[in-house]
């Protein structure tokens, strides 16, 4: 590593076991890096350009009176209890509209759990897991990793706001009576690999 930043080599991440770097070099030492004597192949990856996309205004069709006219906790008269015995608490309308309940009567049909035997890999910015709607789906993380600040654990019980927490509660969340994921019997795999701070190129890499 010490002579590729000698050679001008801006090192931003290491895969140890594939024995390769990415990093940022100038255009013009590139064809000298492949000459190099202990580099067996360069491959070139053009950076993005910079995001100047805007997410588009996504209906809120699980309030009451549709996109807009809703406010948290106003659910109209839908019941909660799913055809298959599975109850999704307040949650309810939120899973019908992504049609989840619809799957999980259809593995109840066939004697299946949603969601186990498979396994979900996660990569995200953070996983503040601290809700009792995570503390089933915690015995089932089989692998985790904090890319950012290079630690082996990604996963906190910090009740701070969390977007992977808030996707996990989607895919792993299982609180019957309160919100039931998509796969609560699935197994994990969660990777921090974004830092929230500040946007920076080694986050692709880090992917």
């Amino acid at each position: 590593m010490a002579t590729l930043r000698a050679f001008g080599f801006a090192p931003d991440a290491r895969l140890k076991w594939q024995n390769r770097v990415s990093g940022r070099i100038a255009a013009g030492k590139v064809a000298a890096l492949k000459g190099l004597s202990f580099v067996a192949a360069v491959s070139e990856l053009p950076r993005k350009a910079r995001n100047t996309w805007t997410p588009p205004v996504i209906p809120r069709s699980w309030f009451r009176g549709g996109e807009g006219s809703g406010s948290a906790g106003t659910f109209g008269g839908l019941g909660k209890i799913g055809s298959d015995g599975i109850d999704y608490g307040a949650g309810r309308p939120l899973i019908d509209s992504l049609r989840v309940r619809k799957l999980h009567s259809l593995l109840a049909a066939n004697g299946k759990v949603p969601g186990q035997g498979v396994r979900v890999a996660v990569i995200d910015a953070d996983f503040h897991l601290g809700s009792p709607i995570f503390a089933d789906m915690k015995s089932r993380i089989r692998d985790q990793w904090d890319f950012v600040d290079s630690l082996p654990q990604a996963v906190t019980d910090s009740f701070l706001n969390s977007h992977g927490g808030e996707c996990m509660s989607l895919i792993g969340g299982n609180l019957p009576g309160t919100l039931v994921g998509a796969a609560p019997g699935a197994d994990f795999m969660l990777y921090r690999a974004e830092e929230t701070g500040q946007e920076r190129y080694v986050e692709e890499d880090w992917v």
